[in-house]
C-alpha cells in the first residue's frame, strides 16, 4: 500500500510533538521539598514510577515487594500522551483507541506515593528482615525523581548487617516431667521442623 507525502508527514509531526512533549517535562518543587513529577491527574500526588531496593543481598525483589504495600504505577508517562493525543482533534483515531486500550484497565487504580504508607513499609521490611534472622538491620527510604527516565522512584536502602542463627535449645524445668515425656519430647517430630525452620 503506498503512502503519501501528507501521510509521513503528520506522523513526523507526531514524533516531533512526543519529543517536545518529553523535553519539556518540567520537575515539581514545593517548599524546598526535592524535585518530584507530578501525577497528571493529581497535581499533588505523586505516582511511584519505581521501586528500587539497595543493599539486599540476601532475599530476591520479589520477596521484598510482597513485604511492602508500596506499589508502582503501571502507567506512567502513557497517560500524559493519553491525554496529549486526545486533545488533538487531528490524530488517528486508531492512535487514540491503542491508547484507550492500554490503559483502560489499569488507569482507575493509580497508586500515588504515600509518606505514612513508606514508613509502614520500612517498619514491615525491618520485621520481615527480624524473623530472618537479622536483628540488625537499619532500613530507610528515600521519594527522588530519576530525571532520565522521568519517573519518581521510591527507594529502600538496606543494611542487613549480621544475620543471627540459633544453635543450640536448652530446656529447664522439664526434670519434674517423667522420662518418658521427655523423651517424647526430645524426639518431637514437630520440635524438629521448628528448629529446621529455625536454621533457614
Amino acid at each position: 500500500m503506498f503512502r503519501s507525502r501528507k501521510y509521513f508527514k503528520s506522523i513526523n509531526f507526531y514524533f516531533l510533538i512526543l519529543i517536545i512533549l518529553l523535553s519539556n517535562l518540567k520537575l515539581f518543587s514545593q517548599n524546598g521539598v526535592k524535585k518530584l513529577y507530578p501525577s497528571l491527574y493529581q497535581k499533588m500526588q505523586y505516582e511511584i514510577g519505581k521501586i528500587d531496593f539497595i543493599g539486599n543481598e540476601s532475599f530476591s525483589y520479589g520477596e521484598l515487594m510482597g513485604v511492602i504495600s508500596s506499589k508502582p504505577s503501571e502507567i506512567g508517562i502513557m497517560r500524559y500522551f493519553y491525554e496529549e493525543v486526545n486533545k488533538n482533534k487531528s490524530a488517528p483515531k486508531l492512535l487514540k483507541q491503542s491508547f484507550r486500550k492500554i490503559l483502560g484497565p489499569i488507569s482507575e487504580n493509580i497508586p500515588y506515593y504515600n509518606k505514612i504508607q513508606a514508613v509502614s513499609d520500612v517498619e514491615s521490611l525491618w520485621n520481615f528482615y527480624n524473623k530472618h534472622g537479622f536483628h540488625d538491620a537499619v532500613i530507610e527510604y528515600n521519594f527522588s525523581a530519576d530525571t532520565n527516565k522521568n519517573i519518581n522512584v521510591l527507594t529502600f536502602i538496606i543494611k542487613e548487617n549480621q544475620a543471627y542463627h540459633l544453635s543450640c535449645i536448652n530446656y529447664l524445668g522439664l526434670d519434674s516431667l517423667t522420662p518418658d515425656v521427655i523423651e517424647k519430647i526430645n524426639n518431637s517430630k514437630l520440635l524438629s521442623l521448628i528448629l529446621h525452620l529455625m536454621k533457614v
